[in-house]
């Protein structure tokens, strides 16, 4: 099944992956019934464009040529399915991005859930970063943030609700300085973006993938980065789920061994600092985690049918976000997600009911 099926909605984004030998691109097409975005074609309310901030140049010619079909043709989808695009993920209409109190990481996890705990910090501690940076929802989050982060030695250096926590006083005033910097091109943003990923440990991989996308908001970032529908990724990459990420960075992919690397000392550091948190957070994140067009988070233990379309969730949860302060979120049962319905080919996710609906998921194993 295609995504000009009865599955497409004409409301919806859509992302294709163009490939030639090491060189890739993303092209999106999405709604623009005001022809408003910047594009390179147009077929009636749908605009084609691309998230690199520059095409490769063994891809240069193969895409403008998509572009003039694209713009000739009544069934535009239908030029880049047939033109060798392979189809990587759609983004629902009105889509929501989750957002997560600091509250969840300052301070030490304790009692029977794994919040909070501080993967930043532990990762600090081990010396795979030289610094944090942290953005609260408000003063008094950042003034309790600040508060954790002294009390474990840092210096911090407040500007607005945003906060930069290092060892050492010259790192932390470096680090924020370039944190606060307006870019005002391209070439300084990803100046800026390497320096700052550098300081937080971020794989270099991964800080070249972040730099080379136009469009840097959550969401774009989780719909390039989060493996096609069919195939399944290590839980210790998890990105989607902020509440657990062992990561502070959207890795190049998945599978990134540099990412993988780093995720698997940070959890071993949680471990050694409360035995047995290794073991909770692997029952947390070792799920298939879907985001629903909603914005709500649920995860869920599953079982395939023999077609491979339908799976029997076992347990389904929701994690929400706690009111500021509250250090641990509320874990809601879903019971009533009991069979879902995967279209890889259409890029979605949802329950029998129709109650649930998701085009950013990924099932993540040990």
């Amino acid at each position: 099944m295609s995504t000009s099926s009865a599955l497409r909605d004409d409301r919806d984004s859509y992302l294709f992956e163009v490939a030639s030998g090491a060189a890739r691109a993303l092209l999106v097409v999405e709604p623009d019934p005001q022809g408003q975005r910047p594009a390179l074609a147009r077929s009636g309310a749908l605009s084609l464009s691309h998230l690199d901030v520059e095409l490769a140049p063994a891809l240069r010619s193969f895409v403008m040529e998509l572009a003039r079909r694209f713009e000739r043709s009544a069934a535009p989808l239908e030029v880049l399915e047939g033109s060798g695009c392979r189809f990587w993920r759609r983004v629902a209409a009105g889509q929501r991005a989750p957002s997560w109190p600091l509250s969840l990481r300052s301070g030490r996890a304790s009692g029977a859930a794994p919040w909070p705990f501080d993967a930043e910090r532990a990762a600090l501690g081990l010396g795979l970063r030289q610094a944090m940076l942290r953005e609260a929802w408000s003063d008094l989050e950042a003034d309790e943030d600040a508060r954790w982060l002294e009390s474990e030695g840092l210096v911090v250096v407040r500007f607005g609700t945003s906060l930069v926590a290092a060892p050492d006083a010259e790192v932390a005033s470096t680090i924020a300085e370039h944190a606060r910097r307006e870019a005002t091109n391209v070439e300084e943003f990803q100046e800026r973006a390497r320096a700052l990923g550098a300081a937080f440990g971020t794989p270099a991989c991964c800080i070249e993938h972040f730099v080379r996308i136009r469009r840097r908001d959550d969401l774009t970032l989780f719909a390039d980065a989060l493996p096609p529908a069919g195939e399944r990724a290590p839980a210790l990459s998890l990105f989607l789920h902020g509440a657990l990420a062992l990561i502070s960075h959207v890795p190049c992919r998945p599978s990134c061994p540099a990412t993988l690397e780093l995720a698997t000392k940070v959890l071993a550091a949680l471990d050694r600092e409360r035995p047995g948190f290794a073991d909770q957070w692997r029952g947390f994140a070792a799920r298939l985690h879907a985001l629903g067009t909603d914005g709500s988070l649920v995860s869920f233990r599953v079982t395939d049918d023999e077609d491979g379309v339908r799976l029997r969730a076992r347990d389904a949860i929701e994690i929400v976000a706690p009111s500021p302060g509250t250090p641990q979120p509320l874990v809601r049962p879903r019971p009533e997600l009991q069979t879902l319905v995967r279209d890889v080919s259409a890029g979605l996710l949802w329950d029998q009911a129709h109650r649930f609906r998701s085009t950013l998921f990924a099932r993540h194993d040990l």
